[in-house]
């Protein structure tokens, strides 16, 4: 036992002693500095896209520069933020005003009109996050013009030596508590040590390139490193659990992990979109009717639309009626508490908000009971659970279900899931009942989230051997099993006809407009790998998805899921608003999290000699979505479009401290349970009853999807 110990810490010691050296030597040298025009949006802030000319005037005549113009009220973001002091540079033209420059809502100083480029530099405090440039703006071409700037950038005035150790690049508080969960994982003897030392020295050499300045390789050192040591952490403990394990009920395990990011994150929100879908509830509960003016011209929630009249003479609302459907018995719960505990039977207090919301939290949790139940019928239990929790902790799903619950994206998940999963169990043991199921799911499937109906060739190819070929059944029991799904699916789909014909004088219409869903230059390459929202760095999971899928073309399980990803991402890829606008990533794309799961549980088949590794990468991607996930809610970067759309690249993905705690810790604040703990009110226990409720049902759900496994993989 000694000698393991002396082992694994006479290896560990050098390489914390060289952390320290690396430490003190990184915060010595240079310090960071950014160009803020390249690391700030050009329209939300203030500013106007880049230009050209060579004839601006210049002190010593025109002078050929890049610039931007503002619109009379800057707001210069000093992004990344700082710990020191900065020095902020502008290179300016001021011809129509002069100018107030302001430290946040604090006047600094006030610059006359100036006709000619001047340079100025601005000695700035630490706890300064922005400054504001106002002056007032002369039309000019139809735009309003203020300020002409053709540089802005600034320098950290950072401590240098031990005073300022703890801003160093390694010594950041999130990667020493990383590093402090690999040594106690070593000291215990629960992991290969050799795993762990792994996993932190190539850590410690990545953190070696910060003695750069420049702030971008700091940034993408230290996001690099986090992600490393996150991978340490998870490969030691996943061997240490596998030598103390016993038997593990995954469903179980899955559930409660479930319930853990559910306490931890769950927050209710009815913004933007969902006061579309939640507008359904609140007409209907409470003026009794479904006409929607005051939804979206009086109602308190955040709103992006205004008011539109039909021909019909009500007001237009293009958003799907499946979610209220679905939400309907818990916004009645919610009304139920409001009455009992005495808030205000408006339909907009907290208990209307907090339950129907948390459907899409027991719309996840449905998403990971039946995705698993799927893909236990192809794959080991294990492969299975570490598939699906994969797929819903590393993707934006985790978004859509616990932070943008009124949205449909977590419903159209779990409907997706359930459809896929009785298409299977229907392919196994064909029955009345069965096709009722597959109908009830397909119609589910189309009312939750209308682009969901690309997704119909699922079922159809899994179905396919019991229409034709040496599987397929009687005429006369495929026909009655047709009509009854046909007839099942269209009981579902019926409400949305019918507010169709009601709002808009038509069975069958798109509400937005033919524009709106006609195809056009597909930006499948943008969807991949471009800056705003793609695949490979908002949600990385799924790209391993598509490739899990990709290497599985010899078999052909995996050709209903293949064809239903490429037919659908053929599709949103040729749509005018392909991105989903302002999104937590693409949005659109957690209606296939099912088939892609199943990629990734490929993926995983094929990796199993090698699961440490495999698992260390899952936790990175898990980490890396969590961290995005803080820094997008905490507005550290733009959450609009097309003000992220004009980001670049590095100024969305790379920070000084991906994992920063600070921005985890008011991520875990702002939760409603951690809102709870703070300001209890015993009148708040009707909507713990109605959440208890509610997860007592869907736990009744996944019990029954249990015993509905195939027995062969039990």
């Amino acid at each position: 036992m000694l000698l393991g110990l002396r082992s694994r810490w006479g290896s560990l010691l050098p390489l914390l002693l060289l952390w320290l050296i690396i430490g003190w030597w990184a915060n010595a040298q240079p310090t960071r500095q950014a160009d803020v025009l390249q690391h700030s949006s050009t329209s939300v802030g203030g500013l106007y896209g880049l230009e050209q000319s060579s004839t601006l005037p210049g002190a010593s005549g025109p002078t050929s520069r890049s610039y931007r113009w503002s619109n009379g009220n800057l707001q210069v973001p000093l992004w990344p933020a700082s710990e020191h002091a900065r020095v902020v540079q502008f290179e300016y033209l001021a011809p129509f005003s002069p100018t107030m420059l302001q430290f946040e809502q604090t006047q600094a100083l006030s610059l006359p009109m100036q006709p000619e480029l001047r340079q100025l530099s601005v000695f700035v405090p630490a706890a300064i996050k922005h400054i504001n440039m106002i002056n007032q703006p002369s039309a000019q071409n139809g735009r309003p013009l203020g300020l002409l700037l053709s540089n802005l950038n600034w320098q950290e005035l950072g401590a240098t030596g031990w005073s300022g150790l703890r801003a160093a690049t390694p010594f950041n508080p999130s990667n020493l508590l990383l590093l402090s969960a690999v040594a106690i994982l070593l000291s215990l003897g629960l992991a290969r040590h050799w795993i762990a030392l792994a996993g932190t020295a190539l850590s410690l050499g990545l953190a070696l390139l910060a003695w750069s300045g420049n702030w971008l390789h700091r940034a993408a050192i230290s996001s690099l490193s986090q992600l490393v040591l996150v991978a340490a952490l998870a490969a030691g403990a996943w061997y240490g659990w596998q030598r103390w394990q016993r038997h593990v009920n995954w469903r179980w395990l899955l559930v409660a992990i479930w319930l853990i990011t559910t306490v931890c994150l769950w927050t209710p929100t009815v913004q933007y979109d969902g006061v579309g879908y939640y507008a359904y509830l609140h007409s209907a509960g409470i003026d009794h009717d479904f006409d929607f003016s005051n939804e979206f011209s009086q109602t308190p929630l955040e709103l992006n639309t205004g008011v539109k009249i039909t021909k019909t003479g009500y007001a237009a609302n293009p958003w799907s009626v499946g979610p209220a459907m679905a939400f309907a018995p818990l916004w009645w719960l919610g009304h139920g508490s409001a009455l009992l505990g005495g808030w205000p039977s408006d339909g907009y207090s907290q208990p209307y908000l907090a339950l129907t919301t948390w459907g899409s939290a027991l719309a996840g949790l449905i998403f990971i009971l039946s995705c698993e139940a799927l893909l236990r019928r192809q794959f080991s239990p294990k492969i299975a659970a570490l598939a699906t929790i994969s797929v819903y902790l590393a993707s934006n799903l985790l978004y859509y279900s616990l932070l943008q619950g009124a949205y449909a994206h977590s419903l159209s998940a779990a409907c997706v899931s359930l459809m896929a999963l009785a298409s299977v169990r229907l392919r196994e043991q064909p029955s009345l009942g069965r096709w009722a199921q597959l109908g009830l799911t397909m119609g589910a499937t189309i009312v939750s989230y209308w682009i969901g109906a690309l997704v119909l060739i699922l079922p159809a190819l899994i179905i396919w051997p019991l229409l034709v070929g040496k599987h397929r059944r009687a005429w006369p029991d495929l026909l009655k099993g047709l009509l009854l799904a046909a007839l099942a699916g269209l009981l579902i789909v019926l409400p949305q006809l019918a507010m169709w014909k009601l709002l808009y004088g038509s069975w069958l219409t798109i509400p937005q407009g033919g524009n709106f869903a006609t195809p056009r230059s597909s930006q499948l390459g943008p969807m991949l790998v471009g800056s705003l929202y793609g695949m490979l760095w908002w949600t990385p999971i799924y790209v391993l998805g598509l490739l899990g899928l990709g290497l599985s073309l010899r078999q052909r399980q995996a050709w209903p899921y293949l064809a239903a990803v490429i037919i659908y991402l053929i599709y949103i890829s040729r749509l005018p608003d392909w991105h989903g606008s302002g999104a937590f990533g693409l949005r659109r794309l957690t209606t296939i999290a099912p088939c892609l799961a199943w990629g990734v549980a490929a993926l995983l088949q094929r990796w199993r000699r090698w699961p440490s590794a495999a698992i260390g990468l899952l936790a990175s991607l898990a980490c890396w979505n969590l961290a995005l996930m803080a820094r997008y809610i905490t507005y550290a970067i733009p959450r609009g479009y097309p003000a992220i759309a004009e980001l670049p690249l590095s100024a969305i993905l790379l920070s000084n401290e991906p994992l920063e705690l600070s921005r985890l810790g008011m991520l875990l604040g702002n939760g409603w349970f951690s809102s709870q703990v703070s300001n209890f009110q015993a009148r708040s226990l009707w909507i713990f009853l109605g959440l208890l409720g509610s997860l007592a049902g869907v736990l009744a759900l996944g019990r029954w999807l249990g015993r509905a496994n195939s027995p062969s993989l039990n």
